[in-house]
This record gives structure tokens, sequence and C-alpha cells, in this order.
């Protein structure tokens, strides 16, 4: 009789376990199903802030986080991100939560139902990027620029007053610079000089232990350029620069510098300092 009681209770044991295997199954069958997938960026004063409101209010209307975070960098600004699932039915109130407008963007994409996964209630997929506005940043600066070159020597490019206009990028990394001077009469042990033109281009680069150019007042810089110069016979021209920002108002500039210069060409060499000022707007 107890080997009778004991078969029983194997068998029952045995029956027990399709049971849980379709309630796993029929968990899965509810899985969310996304209809919509909808990407956000948006430029806000206060990314963190935006992040936990639209986050609190997603699980609000039942929506899912499936993961959010936030960073803060000094350079960039704060950040955040979220990506969660939507109700359908609650997607209206969250759209016009998120307030996009002119300073973000929004895309969306329609799911096809035949490449739609699970049998559970529509939702849509949300990720959304908030970000701390950058501003307006100009695709170059240009302005007028003028100096002395102040020659070691008569072999090289000679004495003269330069005017010009230089053309660079807004983090100086990149500038290119025509200037001209005149004719001079007086160098050269009297022997008149012909006109000069000068095409230059090189770069910049601010110190990081001195205010990296962030400052509104005395940023120092060091750089380099190489060109082409023109005063009757062609020059090879290699300029190290040495300059300290007077100004720097927003994207205005006004500096100065020192370019120690060597002029170069079959059988001579010139060596030369040029000092000079400049002005720069965005443009």
């Amino acid at each position: 009789m107890s080997l009778f009681l004991a078969l029983l209770v194997v068998s029952a044991s045995a029956q027990e376990a399709p049971v849980e295997v379709m309630s796993s199954a029929s968990g899965d069958a509810l899985a969310t199903r996304v209809v919509r997938e909808v990407w956000v960026t948006r430029e806000t004063a206060d990314p963190h802030g935006e992040a936990v409101r639209m986050r609190e209010l997603i699980q609000s209307v039942g929506g899912i986080i499936h993961s959010s975070s936030m960073s803060a960098d000094s350079d960039t600004g704060d950040a955040a991100d979220l990506d969660a699932e939507v109700p359908v039915a609650q997607w209206a109130r969250v759209e016009s939560a998120l307030n996009v407008g002119a300073t973000g963007s929004l895309e969306s994409q329609i799911i096809p139902r035949r490449d739609q996964q699970g049998d559970g209630p529509p939702h849509v997929s949300l990720m959304v990027d908030y970000e701390t506005p950058s501003g307006s940043v100009p695709n170059f600066l240009i302005g007028p620029v003028g100096g002395i070159s102040l020659p070691a020597d008569a072999t090289g490019l000679g004495l003269g007053q330069l005017v010009g206009v230089r053309v660079m990028s807004p983090d100086r990394e990149g500038v290119f610079e025509v200037t001209y001077a005149p004719a001079n009469e007086a160098y050269a042990e009297g022997q008149p000089e012909p006109w000069m033109v000068q095409l230059m281009a090189g770069g910049n680069f601010y110190s990081e232990f001195m205010g990296n150019g962030e400052r509104a007042f005395l940023n120092p810089y060091i750089g380099g350029q190489l060109g082409y110069a023109y005063r009757g016979e062609s020059w090879f021209v290699l300029q190290g620069e040495l300059g300290v920002e007077l100004l720097h108002l927003g994207h205005v500039i006004w500096d100065v510098h020192a370019r120690p210069t060597g002029a170069f060409r079959t059988g001579a060499v010139g060596l030369s300092v040029e000092a000079g000022t400049g002005l720069l707007f965005p443009f």
C-alpha cells in the first residue's frame, strides 16, 4: 500500500512541470509590441531635470524605462538620455511633454505589422537625448592684419610694411593670410625694392595652462605658418609665431604677434622678424 502511495506522489510531481512551462510561455506572449520607434534630440538649459521629469511621466502612464543616464562636462555641458516604451494610448500626452520646438528634432518610423515582435499591448519605443545648448559657432573668422617685416640683413625679403587679410577657424587651428607690401625706396644701399606679396597658411594653439583661449583678455598662443612670397623673385617662407590676444569677446578678437621668419630660394637664405596686429570678426 505504501509503495502504491509513493508511486502516486511521483506521478503527480512529474505532471506539475508542464504547468510551469505554460505559465512562462503565456508571460512571453504578453510582452509589449513595439509599433513605432521615435528618436528625439532636444537642447535645454537643464538636461538632468528634463530627463527626470520625462522619466516620471512615462512611469506614471504605465510606460517602461529600459535605461537612463546623465553626464556632466565642463566643456560641452550637461547631457542626459532616456530609452523607454510608452503605451500607444498615452503617446499623445508624452509627445506633447517632449516639447521639441525649434531647438530639437524628432524622427519617427512606423514598424510594419509583419516586423512587429510580441503579442502584448502596442507601445511606442522612445529614445531621447537632452543636451545643453552649444551656442552659435561661426564658420570662420575674418579681418584685417598689418605689421612690419624687419630683416636681419639685405639677403632676404627686405623691409616691408605689410597690410592684408586673415581668415581663421574659431579655434585658431587653421589660418590663411594674404599680405602686401608696397615698393621700398630706402633700403638695400639706396636700391629700390619692388612690391611684395605673401600667401601663408598654418595654425595656432592656445596654452591649456594659461586659460586655453577662454579668457576675455590676454590669451597667449603659439603656432607657425609656411607659404610663398614674391618680391622680384619667388621665395619659400617659413614662420614661427608667438602672440597674445589682447581682447577676446565672443568671437571678436584683437591680437598682436611676433613671427621669426626664414625666406629660402636657390642660393640664398634671408632671416627677419615680422611684428604685427590684427582684428578678427565672425562670419
